[in-house]
C-alpha cells in the first residue's frame, strides 16, 4: 500500500473496433410564408440525393471488393454483411463498382 512503484512495464494491443452501419437522418424544414401563403422547404447537403441511400464509404467497399479483389457481387455482399452486420443489395454492389 504505501510502496511506491520503482518503475513499469507497458504492453499494447491494436485492435480494429466493431464496424456498424451509422444512420444520419437529415431534415428539411417545410414553411409556409404567413403573408403570401407559398410553401418553401430547406435544402439537403448536395449528396443526398434520395429518401435512403448508402453513404460513400459502403459504395467505397463494394467497389474495391469487386474491382480491386475480383470478388463476386454475391461474395461482396456476404463481406460486407459479416464486416457490418448489414447486407447491402447486389443492385448496390453493382452500381457501386461501376462508379
Amino acid at each position: 500500500m504505501g510502496t511506491e512503484a520503482v518503475g513499469y512495464e507497458e504492453r499494447q494491443v491494436f485492435d480494429i473496433p466493431a464496424i456498424r452501419i451509422d444512420v444520419t437522418a437529415h431534415r428539411a424544414e417545410i414553411k409556409v410564408c404567413p403573408l403570401c401563403g407559398q410553401t418553401n422547404q430547406g435544402r439537403f447537403p448536395a449528396s443526398v440525393r434520395h429518401a435512403v441511400q448508402y453513404g460513400p464509404i459502403v459504395h467505397t467497399w463494394a467497389s474495391y471488393f469487386t474491382n480491386q479483389h475480383h470478388m463476386p457481387v454475391e461474395r461482396t455482399t456476404e463481406i460486407c454483411e459479416d464486416l457490418m452486420q448489414h447486407r447491402v443489395s447486389e443492385g448496390t454492389v453493382l452500381k457501386a463498382s461501376e462508379q
